[in-house]
């Protein structure tokens, strides 16, 4: 698994207080995103701040789905979104 380096100990494994506090970070910055008064403010935002936020972090997540037991990943896998569409 190819680690970003923001969420890497020394020893170049992952570093979970890292990546929970990036998270954290996205939520913040989605919350802020509902102050902005135009539509084209809040576009913006979401291109500039959020969206490099969230595709950073969704490297790391498509890496961890791939090696955490399904019994323990509690949120939708990729497969899930695209193949159970009811």
């Amino acid at each position: 698994m190819q680690i970003p380096e923001k969420f890497q100990n020394e020893d170049g494994t992952l570093n979970v207080d890292a990546l929970v506090k990036s998270y954290t970070e996205l939520e913040k910055k989605i919350s802020e995103a509902s102050i902005k008064q135009s539509a084209l403010e809040k576009a913006m935002f979401f291109k500039d701040v959020i969206l490099p936020v969230m595709d950073e972090l969704r490297v790391l997540t498509d890496e961890l789905e791939l090696i955490v037991p399904r019994s323990l990943w509690e949120v939708p896998t990729c497969g899930d979104l695209l193949f159970s569409v009811r």
